[in-house]
């Protein structure tokens, strides 16, 4: 029999009655895990500065990267602006001082119960423990990023070990430590967030964060892509704009879990690395993978084998790392507004307007018109730059229970918000389909406030072209096919749009629903300008509207298109016919020269073979000489001869179009000048390689033997995408007749 007061063997003084009431109650809430838990009266109101050491048993000269690691979280972090899930002041006194606790103060056991989490956007949680875990990639940009030293980029615990002068195996260690949530690291307070999302069209009720948990927030290097709006406002503490969110998953169960064991396996999380990388690599928004940590032990996955449908099967476990400026989601806001949580929503619509109005900012500046150097100097510090939100006078007069001295007028900002959202989510997916690529599970819960890629599952860059492709084999309706990527994504603003109804009325929701399409043609637009070389083309209003969707009158709407929209639909129309390879369609499009050059260059040749002028003409309309720059694309797509006589007649329209419309053309330097900014701009906008399923698959299945010369290979070449060709030693595209094969 337990003593009252008396420790236990492991050391922990165990109060029996209280304690056995937290039992039962933990029990009973496991057991019932749909039926909401209580809220009593207050959290604590200064958790303080919570780093969470856990049980790790290994070497001692593991425990600590004795003041080397960068990450040192922001206190007080953005998140104390919204409210986290209240714990119960019973608590306090249950256990000792020494009892495993999170930073809200409960019992570590608590952060596990799956339970619904009202009047809140969080829910602190404890990290499980890694066994043996090792670093199986870091990525160099996200390193810059984050500020961790770049000696630890391209180093891994197992190549690592016996190499002659490698990296110290103790440190690398160290930072598997660091980077699986292993050890605690300083003024961490772990969360996961809480939300809910509409699924293939219906309401999901909660979802959250099942296996993922910020750690917190880190002042990223203001010369990087993801933190280039920090500066001297946010080291003044006047704005956030500069901070970054770090987030761990797979990290065990949360109060979101739903029954899962919250980890993650090693494919999965190396597959979102990969995509993370030729995200950033193309020049597309998304949330950044800092790294993949084997953690030494098995995690539950469904088994992806068709003759073993429904099954599961166990994988090697690990965790992914990543980082953004915020992992807000459409979710988050329709999760209190379902539940009529009005003051949650306008917590939450405080938040994003005190601290993400300048990355909307940098979203709007970051066009295709614009240089790197030209939209860096315009980022703003604060939401008064923005001419969205208050400035941070505002918020401090509002607060003291003063009026503010701008004149607000009669702008709602949170309808200012609502369609800034909207168009960054617009612009996002006008470069999905500029590039090709497939989301594949496109759920309010996937998409980000700030127009961010996130959670790279069942996602592809499409292959043979086929409007009605889909990477999830579980779409069967075809829901989130990529001709269908904007219009889903449009509804999908109109379910957000929806949840801030109660704070921006009836003309705020019509005003944000009404934003997206122009957004979305703007944005796509200047991509397809960009991917002909082409300029001052006039393309008409809504000229893409009809393709998005497959409406069955396309055909007829498109001969009341201007004639320059109908030039650049009739070019998707031949991509489907022949199923042609997207990438490289568009890539190949380089090689074809202007009207003009093509006719002075047979002109030299036939004065030369003949000592005739005046010939040019009938060699200009031999279509095996025109369509030589896309001979092999043609040629690996089995176009047929019907289908090649057409493309030669779209490419001497286009090489027309290149005299009229081409960019650079009249520059100032001459026409050499001129074709160079064209095809610079080209090769920019079109890119040479880009992350292909077989070459994944490849990759994925050697990592799982510990064989990681693919991944790193892959790794390297996303980081140059625009550069060479796609047919490179060790990193290859897929085999000619493969690319009739979209999936």
């Amino acid at each position: 029999m337990l003593e009252m007061g008396r420790r236990t063997p492991g050391g922990r003084r165990f109060r029996f009655g209280r304690s056995l009431v937290w039992v039962a109650f933990a029990g009973f809430t496991r057991a019932f895990v749909h039926t909401p838990v209580p809220l009593l009266l207050r959290p604590r109101s200064d958790p303080g500065c919570f780093a969470r050491v856990s049980s790790y048993s290994g070497d001692e000269k593991f425990a600590s990267l004795e003041g080397r690691w960068p990450w040192v979280f922001e206190q007080p972090g953005r998140c104390a602006d919204l409210p986290a899930e209240e714990v119960f002041t019973g608590f306090d006194g249950l256990f000792d001082d020494d009892t495993d606790q999170d930073a809200s103060g409960a019992p570590e056991s608590y952060s596990k119960v799956s339970r619904e989490v009202r009047n809140a956007c969080y829910a602190f949680v404890n990290l499980d423990s890694a066994p043996d875990p090792e670093v199986v990639v870091l990525s160099k940009t996200a390193a810059a990023l984050t500020g961790i030293p770049l000696e630890f980029v391209g180093a891994t615990t197992r190549e690592n070990q016996g190499a002659e002068g490698a990296f110290p195996l103790c440190q690398l260690k160290q930072v598997a430590l660091a980077l699986t949530g292993t050890v605690g690291l300083e003024c961490a307070q772990p969360f996961s967030s809480s939300y809910g999302g509409h699924q293939f069209g219906n309401w999901a009720g909660q979802l959250g964060d099942g296996r993922v948990a910020t750690l917190g927030e880190i002042l990223s290097d203001g010369r990087s892509e993801i933190g280039r709006v920090a500066g001297k406002e946010h080291v003044a503490g006047k704005n956030h704009g500069g901070l970054v969110e770090i987030q761990l998953k797979g990290i065990g169960q949360t109060p979101f879990s739903r029954g899962g064991d919250g980890k993650a396996v090693l494919g999965a999380c190396l597959r979102e690395f990969l995509f993370s990388e030729a995200f950033l690599g193309l020049g597309l928004p998304a949330a950044v993978a800092v790294s993949v940590c084997s953690s030494g032990e098995s995690a539950t996955i469904r088994d992806s084998d068709p003759k073993n449908s429904g099954a599961f099967k166990r994988a090697q476990g690990a965790v992914l790392c990543r980082a953004a400026p915020s992992f807000l989601r459409f979710g988050s806001f329709e999760l209190p507004a379902r539940r009529g949580d009005v003051t949650l929503v306008r917590k939450l619509a405080d938040y994003c307007l005190r601290h993400l109005s300048p990355h909307f900012e940098s979203s709007l500046l970051a066009d295709a018109t614009g240089s790197v150097d030209e939209r860096t100097r315009k980022f703003p510090t604060s939401g008064k730059d923005l001419g969205i939100g208050r400035n941070e006078e505002d918020w401090q007069a509002q607060e003291q229970g003063k009026e503010s001295n701008q004149e607000m007028g009669a702008r709602n900002d949170y309808v200012e918000l609502l369609v800034a959202i909207v168009q960054a989510t617009a612009r996002m997916v006008a470069g999905w389909q500029a590039m090709g690529f497939c989301h594949g599970v496109l759920n309010t819960d996937n998409f980000t406030l700030l127009g961010l890629g996130l959670d790279f599952g069942p996602c592809s860059f499409m292959e043979a072209y086929d409007p009605t492709w889909s990477p999830n084999e579980g779409d069967s309706a075809l829901r989130y096919a990529f001709r269908n990527q904007p219009d889903v994504s449009a509804w999908n603003c109109e379910r957000l749009a929806e949840a801030f109804s109660p704070i921006v009325g009836v003309s705020g929701v019509a005003e944000a629903n009404a934003a997206f399409s122009p957004a979305f043609d703007a944005a796509y637009t200047v991509h397809i300008q960009k991917k002909l070389g082409l300029c001052g083309m006039d393309l008409g209003s809504g000229w893409i509207h009809p393709r998005r969707s497959g409406d069955a009158a396309a055909g007829e709407i498109q001969q009341k298109l201007p004639p320059d929209a109908q030039f650049v639909l009739s070019f998707f129309d031949l991509m489907a016919a022949c199923r042609t390879d997207f990438t490289e369609t568009w890539r190949a499009l380089l090689d074809v020269p202007a009207l003009s050059v093509a006719r002075k260059a047979l002109r030299n040749l036939t004065t030369e073979q003949s000592g005739a002028t005046g010939a040019e003409d009938d060699i200009c309309n031999d279509d095996e000489e025109t369509l030589r720059p896309l001979s092999s694309v043609l040629n690996a797509a089995g176009a047929s001869s019907t289908a090649r006589m057409q493309w030669a007649t779209w490419i001497r329209d286009y090489s027309w179009r290149i005299d009229s419309q081409g960019i650079g053309n009249g520059h100032p330097e001459g026409e050499e000048e001129g074709r160079k900014e064209r095809l610079a701009i080209m090769r920019s906008s079109n890119p040479a390689f880009v992350l292909r399923k077989k070459s994944l698959e490849q990759a994925l299945e050697a990592a799982e033997t510990g064989d990681l010369t693919l991944v790193h290979q892959l790794e390297e070449r996303l980081s140059r995408t625009y550069a060479g060709d796609s047919n490179e030693e060790g990193v290859t595209r897929q085999p000619p007749e493969a690319a009739r094969v979209s999936a």
